[in-house]
């Protein structure tokens, strides 16, 4: 008897982590779905996983150029002072999971050699363990997505199969706002077109049409100080 209540409730439990995790899941999804704004779509996102997880924070980084990776998001006590830093994308936990596309865990002393420490000395914090799994759209590795100081025990593969389907959503998530950008550009970049074609049927001012033409590049080309013709 005493076998079958274990049996029992053993096979409970496993059905409300999975409950638990399917509830999480499709809340993420949610988010997705429900927003554009990807800064806040990527904290939510993180978030739900810190719980899920049982972490003390989770970080998104994303491959800004060939030779960076910079944290966009993350939760915990040291998030405010991960936001906006860089990282050589070829060093650490991370660089590796770039390098081959696959998880990578951390969860002892053999393992510590491959964090990458100027992390911690930037923030106070110390990673004692740590999974990483890539983002990934479609067969593309466009970054990496960190947890880190497991409360209970070490990452096993079944967090390492909960963290990559949190990096499902968090990479169509980016894949959303990629596209919106693109799309919003292309409006932009239109509307610039029509209204240099406006102003070539309208006058035969050379300076007037060159100001429209130099003022819409302005707008078109980010990051720029000044545009001249």
């Amino acid at each position: 008897m005493d076998e079958l209540e274990s049996r029992v409730e053993e096979a409970s439990y496993e059905l409300a982590q999975s409950n638990t995790l399917i509830s999480a899941l499709s809340r993420m999804g949610q988010y997705v779905t429900a927003s554009l704004d990807l800064t806040e779509v990527l904290y939510r996102v993180i978030n739900e996983a810190q719980t899920l997880l049982g972490v003390d924070a989770i970080s998104v980084l994303l491959r800004e150029s060939p030779e960076e990776l910079t944290f966009v998001a993350a939760s915990g006590e040291s998030a405010g002072k991960l936001i906006n830093l860089r990282i050589p994308s070829s060093v650490g936990v991370a660089g590796k999971v770039m390098q081959t596309g696959q998880p990578v865990l951390v969860n002892d002393e053999a393992g510590h050699a491959l964090i990458y420490r100027d992390v911690d000395t930037a923030t106070g914090y110390h990673t004692e363990s740590l999974l990483a799994v890539p983002l990934k759209l479609k067969d593309e590795v466009i970054g990496v997505l960190e947890a880190v100081n497991r409360y209970y025990g070490a990452f096993t593969a079944e967090e390492v199969q909960v963290l990559e389907k949190v990096a499902n959503w968090a990479a169509i998530a980016i894949g959303n706002a990629q596209q919106y950008t693109m799309l919003e550009r292309r409006l932009k970049e239109n509307e610039a077109i029509t209204s240099i074609g406006q102003a070539l049927l309208q006058t035969l001012d050379r300076e007037a049409v060159l100001q429209i033409i130099v003022d819409s590049a302005h707008q078109l080309i980010p990051k720029v100080h000044r545009t001249v013709i």
